[in-house]
């Protein structure tokens, strides 16, 4: 295995450990994205609501989408910031405990 490719599937190792075991916990302690998230989803089923019932697949897969969209931006944005901290973070290194 290249190194490059070892470095890339430990970053995503990480990244779905992150995904799987912390993000439901961590988001429900933070009050903005658990009131964006409750909107969202109030918004959501306003909209269904509203739709006939043979249109709402298309909400469903809109959302479906999206959703696909935001996990490859999350993937994306977090490999980034490993990047930024291994070229051009290196002076907090000693401070890795305080993060």
């Amino acid at each position: 295995m290249s190194t490059k490719k070892l470095i890339n599937t430990m970053i995503e190792n990480e990244f779905r450990k992150i995904q799987e075991f912390k993000e439901t916990d961590d988001m429900k302690n933070n009050k903005e994205i658990m009131v964006d998230q409750e909107w969202a989803d109030m918004v959501f089923h306003k909209i269904s609501d509203i739709l006939p019932k043979d249109k709402r697949f298309y909400l469903y897969e809109y959302e479906s989408v999206i959703s696909c969209i935001y996990a490859e931006l999350m993937r994306y944005y977090f490999k980034q910031g490993i990047i930024a901290a291994f070229k051009e973070l290196e002076c907090l290194k000693d401070y890795s405990e305080v993060l």
